[in-house]
């Protein structure tokens, strides 16, 4: 059941858990609690949708280089990010995963991995792709090809998929939107803990729960950690909290001068499969590459600019207000209908082909995506200065890029120009390499991806992490935390699908754990 804190004041609740925040991984752990029979409660600091880009609770203080994600892809709202993900999901390589500074292996984060794509309705099979046959023979020495799974638009938004559990009206599931948590009390033994949350127009609700898991992003989880200890000053924090806080940094490698513009668009444009799962090409360097073994994870695409006013971005908002609940706008409608050749060819390659198909005037280009080289001086603090509207300290992230990634992006773009010119590649469309100096340039202002990582990572010891393997605090065993800030590194792909395999894991540790001590209780009352 979902409830309004701006309507609602005074009001004192309990259950086993609390959740903080009703985004990706809160509400796909909320949705597990649920069909367990564990009651719930779910804070959102958010309304029920996001309208803006930009959330003003979002605000930082930057110290170091512009980071856009500290306000862009992030969403505070019914669903969180996933009302606007792009929704790439693909597992880290095994070689992404350094067993001296991951405390898991990289079987027990993939466990959960068939019933998770049985939720998105992802359909089975391998993420790499080993018949060179089919991709023309292109030789996977140094560049590996692997296809993300994409769900269907109506299905990323988590708010969409989970929609019978969240409106139910029984006690189980009480999710609480524009509820800021802001002050904590936590105990240190199995007594619950209080948690008090804030609406802006100052009504109250106090929350008491055994166990608590912060599941509100990278950067406001890495917030709230600081603000615990902030609030219990006696609990020294770990030595790794707040640091490095990283993400991937994306740079165009090359431009593609098309010569068969058709057989280019077959083979870089999405392929759909049943359910609405859509499917892309992507290029990684293999685990015997030695720029990998050098520390470069990374991945590259094939991506197609339209202009604003174009049919595909048509079609893209409107599959986008799919995502977020809402009908799209009739300058949106508009613009399908004067796009109406392009869209009918489209249809047509829909069906016959299963590939999306591109306006012809698209202009290609050759994106690289790569892990950010990971500093202990790039970090996320609390600010001294600027506090919030319930009068918490702000973020202070200072991040900053190191100029040898240019050197890292070079390496790379004649590795993969190398690749491009001797393979059946080079017949589709010219390789025009971005010059050197203007990569070296332009580094320094490389934008982010939205993959924040690294700030409350993972450790063996709290000497080197600020979760365990369970996700569970050192400092506070009762405070669990989910976002892609729990991961050590960024890897070679996207985050989310490694985050939310994160997710299921320690909902099914925590219902593990609960209901086992239920059972215990039933049998000494016996």
């Amino acid at each position: 059941m979902i409830h309004d804190l701006r309507q609602i004041s005074g009001q004192s609740i309990s259950a086993p858990i609390l959740i903080i925040g009703a985004g990706t991984a809160g509400l796909l752990m909320a949705e597990q609690f649920y069909k367990a029979g564990i009651r719930t409660v779910v804070i959102e600091s958010g309304g029920l949708k996001q309208e803006a880009e930009v959330h003003p609770y979002n605000h930082v203080v930057l110290s170091g280089d512009a980071y856009a994600g500290a306000a862009k892809g992030r969403f505070r709202c019914l669903g969180g990010t996933s009302t606007r993900w792009g929704g790439a999901m693909i597992p880290f390589l095994r070689e992404d995963m350094d067993p001296q500074v991951w405390p898991i292996s990289y079987e027990q984060i993939l466990e959960p991995l068939q019933e998770l794509e049985g939720i998105f309705q992802l359909n089975p099979g391998p993420y790499q792709l080993t018949d060179t046959s089919a991709y023309m023979g292109i030789n996977q020495n140094e560049f590996i090809l692997r296809a993300a799974k994409w769900p269907s638009f109506k299905l990323r938004n988590v708010a969409n998929l989970f929609t019978q559990s969240i409106h139910s009206d029984d006690d189980l599931l009480d999710v609480w939107i524009n509820a800021h948590a802001c002050e904590f009390n936590i105990e240190r033994s199995e007594n619950p803990s209080q948690v008090i949350a804030k609406s802006n127009n100052g009504n109250i609700l106090t929350i008491h729960a055994n166990q608590i898991i912060l599941a509100a992003g990278a950067i406001e989880n890495t917030r709230l950690h600081l603000l615990l200890h902030q609030q219990h000053p006696k609990i020294d924090p770990p030595a790794s909290l707040g640091h490095f806080f990283h993400d991937h940094i994306s740079a165009w490698i090359a431009d593609v001068k098309v010569q068969k513009t058709n057989a280019l668009n077959r083979l870089f444009g999405f392929q759909f499969e049943k359910n609405g799962v859509m499917r892309n090409l992507r290029f990684e360097l293999s685990p015997s590459s030695s720029l990998r073994i050098q520390g470069a994870p990374c991945f590259i695409n094939l991506v197609y600019e339209q202009s604003q006013d174009s049919g595909f971005e048509s079609l893209r908002k409107c599959l986008q207000g799919l995502q977020k609940g809402k009908w799209p706008e009739l300058s949106v409608l508009w613009g399908l209908v004067r796009a109406t050749p392009w869209l009918l060819k489209a249809l047509f390659w829909r069906y016959f082909y299963n590939t999306l198909s591109y306006p012809n005037d698209s202009q290609i280009k050759i994106n690289l995506v790569l892990e950010q080289i990971i500093s202990s001086g790039n970090f996320i603090g609390l600010s001294k200065e600027e506090a919030d509207a319930f009068g918490k300290p702000l973020a202070n992230i200072h991040w900053k890029i190191d100029p040898k990634e240019a050197n890292r992006i070079i390496a790379i773009q004649k590795s993969f120009e190398h690749l491009w010119n001797h393979s059946p590649l080079a017949e589709l469309g010219q390789f025009l390499a971005i010059p050197a100096n203007e990569i070296e340039k332009k580094i320094l202002s490389a934008p982010d991806t939205y993959h924040p990582c690294g700030s409350t990572r993972m450790g063996h010891t709290i000497e080197t992490g600020v979760v365990d393997s369970n996700l569970r605090s050192f400092a506070f065993p009762n405070v669990s935390t989910i976002s892609t800030s729990v991961l050590p590194n960024a890897g070679g792909s996207n985050p989310t699908l490694m985050m939310l395999l994160l997710a299921l894991r320690l909902a099914k540790d925590h219902i593990s754990k609960i209901q086992s001590r239920q059972s215990n209780e039933l049998k000494t009352t016996d």
